[in-house]
């Protein structure tokens, strides 16, 4: 078992796309991979202080909210939706974003 966790763990730190874990309640970023970091130009620290909706634009939240719901009242565990985040520098970055609830 221990193999099989430090080999998703290193899939997810190696990854060359953008991934980062969060709280489904709260929406703070709990970590984040090399990828998310050269593409959003935060540091870890930076990152880790944040919140999803923190660099998603204003006009998708309420979009996000309506996702994170269904997935909280279990009426799905996956979701995948486009979305615009704003990188540290005030870039628009359009992102396609799959996620999924761990049970």
């Amino acid at each position: 078992m221990k193999n099989e966790i430090e080999g998703y763990r290193s899939l997810f730190y190696q990854n060359p796309s953008p991934s980062f874990v969060y709280e489904i309640e709260t929406f703070k970023i709990v970590d984040v991979n090399k990828a998310t970091l050269q593409l959003y130009g935060y540091t870890v620290e930076e990152f880790l202080s944040l919140t999803v909706k923190d660099f998603t634009v204003k006009e998708e939240i309420a979009p996000l909210l309506s996702i994170h719901q269904n997935i909280q009242n279990r009426a799905e565990n996956f979701f995948l939706g486009k979305f615009t985040h704003l990188a540290k520098s005030g870039e628009l970055l359009n992102m396609e974003i799959s996620g999924y609830l761990e049970s």
